[in-house]
């Protein structure tokens, strides 16, 4: 999926060289998920990679964006208990989210020597992950998991509206007579994004001592995730629940930090 993300990007980078002026841009990105989503998962941190190209004669920038980056990653202590025996061990959980998807932005000033104020709009798929990794006991007495990967993917399609502002870093005397180009920027947004509903993982309640005997959320529209343990002294098989998967539509509010270099007329 990267190898391609990277591919379309290329080739829009690419093909942006008949326009006026190119644009690439990286930086943060860090996008607060809203309304049901909010209950289950951190705030999504991502590294942003961009490229546009400015319509000759206009002010309105096309392009593309792909991101990458994840919610929450971390080592936890976990107990299961089978047979009246508790097994400790620990489990790892990675969540992702990647974003491809096309951009517009429109100038609201002509030119500019200090900073350029700007409407965002993109359209895009994000894809979110979970992967989750259970660690080998090594305990005799207790249970081992059968499948110690899990993994979750699904897709959602989304929106996204703001404005930002590109503020004049570094201009080149060769561009002196034209105070648009040869620019190292500054690029300053935040944007709200809606989508389709998405089904992903919350690990947030795997701290307990006892997953299967957590409290956790409520929701009826819940499902659980399990994985099967066999005893290593009776070779019975138990599921144990590892995380919990909800669906909701996509509700983001984010905000975007990043360096922008400019090259063209």
């Amino acid at each position: 999926m990267k190898t391609l993300s990277i591919s379309i990007l290329f080739v829009l980078l690419c093909s942006a060289s008949v326009f006026a002026q190119v644009r690439i841009g990286m930086g943060y990105q860090n996008s607060r998920p809203l309304g049901s989503m909010s209950m289950n998962i951190n705030n999504i941190h991502q590294f942003k990679l961009e490229g546009l190209a400015k319509v000759r004669n206009s002010q309105l920038w096309i392009g593309g964006e792909l991101g990458f980056g994840g919610y929450a990653s971390r080592r936890d202590p976990i107990a299961f208990e089978m047979d009246g025996y508790i097994t400790n061990t620990y489990i790892n959980i990675s969540n992702n989210v990647t974003n491809l998807g096309l951009i517009a932005q429109y100038d609201l000033m002509r030119d500019f020597r200090v900073a350029m104020p700007y409407l965002h709009a993109a359209a895009g798929t994000n894809i979110y992950g979970t992967k989750l990794t259970i660690e080998d006991p090594n305990d005799e007495d207790g249970c081992e998991p059968l499948d110690s990967d899990v993994l979750k993917r699904d897709y959602a399609v989304s929106a996204s509206l703001g404005a930002g502002v590109r503020i004049n870093l570094a201009r080149t005397e060769e561009h002196s007579h034209n105070p648009c180009a040869g620019r190292v920027m500054l690029d300053l947004r935040a944007f709200y994004t809606l989508g389709t509903a998405v089904s992903y993982m919350n690990t947030n309640e795997m701290t307990a001592t006892n997953p299967d005997h957590a409290n956790h959320n409520p929701r009826t529209d819940s499902e659980e995730v399990s994985v099967p343990f066999r005893s290593n002294r009776t070779n019975d098989v138990h599921n144990h629940r590892v995380g919990t998967v909800f669906t909701d539509p996509v509700n983001h509010f984010g905000v975007q930090v990043a360096l922008s270099f400019s090259i063209g007329d």
